[in-house]
């Protein structure tokens, strides 16, 4: 019999793999590279801009490029809240967490509430961030505090380890 925690976390999945496909619709491939061309958001409107669902087209870890041309990630922005899920490299929706973020200039801040990793519960992360047109580029983190308040790159593999590019999903 599962924990009640281990159910709670796979009710938490399932509530954010149904919102996510009904906030994300198929995007054109052509999308992130017309907005690559694009200026960025300006700086007193980019918490709302990222209001919505946004999935994942590129992302670069330790060094390590990872492209598919189906989306494995999916993440939705709104009210200052997040949520976001993940399929392994074996094509299985197995990670979801949820939070809240804020933005500050150019960094983008979030602190997990609930996570199907343990590890990540109550910690913040900071990225750096920058916002043209439907696509969000993030690279970092630049900074990783634990639930204890103490500094932790080790949660992500280090500092300033992964690039990101989302794309708006219309």
């Amino acid at each position: 019999m599962k924990s009640l925690s281990q159910l709670w976390l796979n009710c938490l999945s399932l509530v954010c793999i149904s919102l996510l496909f009904q906030a994300c619709g198929p995007t054109s491939e052509s999308t992130a590279e017309a907005s690559l061309t694009e200026s960025p958001a300006a700086p007193e409107n980019v918490d709302k801009l990222l209001d919505g669902g946004w999935y994942l087209v590129e992302g670069t870890y330790a060094g390590q490029k990872r492209a598919e041309s189906k989306p494995f990630q999916f993440k939705l922005f709104g009210d200052g809240q997040f949520a976001f899920l993940m399929k392994s490299e074996g094509g299985a929706w197995d990670y979801s967490s949820t939070g809240s973020y804020e933005i500050e200039g150019d960094i983008y801040r979030e602190t997990f509430e609930f996570s199907t990793n343990s590890a990540f519960m109550g910690v913040t992360a900071e990225w750096k961030f920058e916002l043209k047109g439907d696509s969000l580029f993030i690279e970092g983190p630049t900074k990783i505090i634990n639930a204890d308040g103490q500094e932790a790159p080790e949660l992500a593999g280090g500092y300033n380890t992964m690039q990101e590019v989302r794309v708006r999903a219309n």
